[in-house]
């Protein structure tokens, strides 16, 4: 399935550093020497991003570190042989299996965005494991192509769209949105729950994080296409009636 991603910014002042610009699930089985821990029969998704970052981009450690606190799995992220991220961004002379070795903030960019969306897989999808790979383009050198290992379409869609909104927030210089964790929790309740109202099980999500927050959570996934807004006969609360499907 080829779909062209919403750009999440334009020409301006305000254009944001890392555009989507197309996402797709399939096979991709070209990608598979790429990372020896690719799983034959998994399907990708493949997401090409334009990153066009002006002036002094933010150190990549304050970048991480920031993320780390809002997601400490990341610490446990192997890549490039058997790196952690930290060595990855930060050791280049002596990790290994990197065909990348001098400093390159897109580069970096785009790995930090691949190595979300797999955290955030993990997390919602629930998923044990998940390889993927960070392509650079020859040309134009501002185009990367991003392989992540995607059993279901939805999660990964979701996974792009938040990882671009927090690695965009941290190139302009703004914390990680605190909004992104009950947004991540609500969906995963959701695909625990395939089928049920999100309604019927949202009492502990709620109490948790507010029940203005998980409702905002849960229209932010249903205009992202996550969940699915339910057709009732009768609906007098006047809010959408949502639930996720596979």
């Amino acid at each position: 399935m080829n779909q062209p991603a919403s750009s999440p910014g334009g020409a301006g002042a305000d254009a944001a550093p890392l555009e989507i610009v197309a996402v797709a699930h399939g096979p991709y089985p070209e990608v598979s020497r790429l990372n020896p821990e690719f799983i034959t029969g998994i399907p990708r998704l493949k997401l090409t991003l334009r990153i066009d970052i002006n002036g002094a981009p933010p150190q990549a450690e304050a970048c991480l570190g920031a993320l780390e606190a809002q997601f400490p799995s990341l610490a446990r992220h192997r890549c490039c042989g058997d790196n952690s991220l930290r060595e990855t961004f930060f050791s280049r002379g002596r990790r290994q299996s990197c065909s990348v070795q001098e400093a390159d903030p897109g580069v970096d960019v785009a790995h930090l965005a691949e190595h979300l969306i797999i955290d955030i897989q993990h997390f919602v999808g629930r998923m044990k494991i998940c390889s993927g790979v960070t392509c650079a383009y020859r040309e134009p050198r501002n185009m990367f192509d991003i392989f992540v290992e995607c059993p279901e379409e939805k999660v990964g869609r979701l996974g792009a769209a938040v990882a671009s909104e927090l690695v965009n927030d941290l190139l302009r210089g703004r914390p990680p949105r605190e909004n992104s964790r009950c947004l991540m929790e609500t969906a995963r309740a959701a695909r625990d729950n395939a089928g049920l109202p999100l309604s019927s099980f949202a009492a502990g999500l709620e109490m948790q994080w507010g029940s203005s927050a998980v409702a905002e959570a849960a229209d932010d996934l249903r205009v992202q296409g996550f969940l699915t807004e339910r057709e009732v006969t009768l609906n007098f609360s006047g809010v959408p009636i949502v639930s996720y499907a596979p």
